[in-house]
């Protein structure tokens, strides 16, 4: 439970600061010695008592909303397909800035995941020495390869026809590269 106010605190609030100085403050000047300079105790304390009001609103408005959002509240669920999806991740030096046609291309892993499972994953493939139309039969051919392999069980029948593409750098690839200490 709230303390309750001090009535001669709440007197003095509803005057001006002048003449809380002059009635409360020091004995020798003809006050009563209650007003306080130290850290301005009695200036917040006036504060406090002239927005009582508005803070104690302030107050139960918070708690009020604070209440409401503790109720607990049913959580919907439903069913939601996992779709396998075809990943090709591409090694190069510059994955952040890769351009195609421009940027050299390390390596290509494949992989395919259905949900947040790998069902399956090859090797990364150096592309060292391959023009890009090559590196583009690769990627072909592994989906026709995924398409015969995986198709019926995980994608109804369906062909796979095209990739979700992930690009990182050579370190991360398993692939020795002239980076990686032997």
């Amino acid at each position: 439970m709230p303390r309750r106010p001090n009535p001669k605190c709440l007197e003095c609030a509803t005057y001006s600061i002048e003449w809380a100085r002059l009635v409360h403050g020091p004995t020798l000047e003809g006050g009563d010695g209650c007003w306080v300079e130290e850290n301005d105790r009695c200036k917040k304390l006036r504060w406090q008592y002239q927005n009582r009001a508005e803070q104690t609103a302030k107050r139960r408005l918070s708690y009020h909303l604070h209440q409401q959002a503790q109720q607990t509240i049913d959580p919907v669920s439903f069913p939601i397909p996992e779709r396998p999806t075809a990943i090709r991740i591409i090694f190069s030096e510059e994955p952040d800035n890769f351009k195609k046609n421009v940027t050299l291309v390390h390596a290509v892993e494949f992989q395919l995941w259905v949900g947040t499972q790998c069902r399956a994953r090859r090797q990364p493939i150096p592309c060292w020495g391959m023009r890009g139309d090559e590196v583009g039969n690769l990627m072909e051919e592994i989906l026709a390869e995924f398409t015969k392999e995986f198709s019926r069980s995980l994608n109804q029948g369906k062909p796979f026809k095209k990739f979700l593409t992930i690009h990182k750098h050579i370190r991360d690839c398993e692939l020795p590269n002239p980076w990686r200490q032997i």
